[in-house]
């Protein structure tokens, strides 16, 4: 091997050594000082690290106690003549969700409904079917299982979890021709399935955070989807 290439390599391992020695510093913080290239690295005063403890992060902890009301709203149209039993549909949280003044779920976050049972108007005048559930909602890392399907607001509530408001009662504004459709942007209620532990999150309950988008969400819809009668 050459003399320049020795050289070489001696460069690349002082340099090497200088990187580890600078990790050893951030690492090894209660260190004193460290003399660096002629340059002095200051310690690192661990009183000043962000890191929590995992007994305040359990301090903020709260429970979404099971049956708890959720108030979401519609991403898309859903309707018994576009969609069929086992599709998936967007929602997302349109109020927060507070335990004891915390803020657990912000407005915002997604959350995910499925087609029960879905059916077209029949030839014989039979008007078309259609039985919808929340599955779950996500908040931060979280996510938190979900039931039942009420759409409308007050007492101008509809349940389509259980089908009865299939074909009694159910208002001009979700009925197209025969079949039965929920446009985007629909108020739904669904209830917590069981008690779930959240961390709160700071800040005002009225602030609506980002939340990562959710990739499930693939609505299939069947070949005849804009036919109505």
């Amino acid at each position: 091997m050459g003399g320049s290439s020795l050289l070489a390599v001696a460069s690349a391992c002082v340099r090497e050594c200088g990187r580890i020695a600078a990790s050893l510093c951030l690492i090894a913080p209660a260190l004193a000082p460290v003399v660096l290239y002629g340059e002095t690295i200051p310690a690192i005063d661990v009183a000043d690290s962000p890191v929590e403890s995992v007994a305040d992060a359990l301090s903020r902890s709260r429970v979404l106690a099971r049956g708890t009301e959720v108030h979401l709203r519609l991403l898309e149209s859903v309707g018994s003549n576009t969609h069929k039993r086992g599709d998936r549909f967007k929602l997302e949280v349109a109020e927060v969700v507070s335990v004891d003044g915390e803020l657990i779920v912000p407005a915002g976050s997604p959350a995910i409904g499925e087609v029960i049972h879905a059916a077209k108007p029949g030839a014989s005048g039979k008007a078309g079917e259609l039985i919808l559930v929340v599955r779950w909602l996500r908040a931060g890392d979280h996510e938190v299982k979900l039931r039942s399907f009420t759409a409308g607001n007050g007492e101008d509530r509809y349940a389509l979890a259980t089908g009865l408001g299939v074909t009694l009662g159910i208002p001009a504004l979700f009925v197209v021709g025969k079949n039965l459709v929920l446009p985007a942007g629909t108020d739904v209620y669904a209830k917590v399935t069981a008690d779930t532990t959240l961390p709160s999150i700071l800040g005002t309950e009225t602030a609506a955070m980002p939340q990562p988008s959710v990739a499930e969400s693939s609505t299939e819809s069947n070949d005849n989807e804009n036919d109505q009668e």
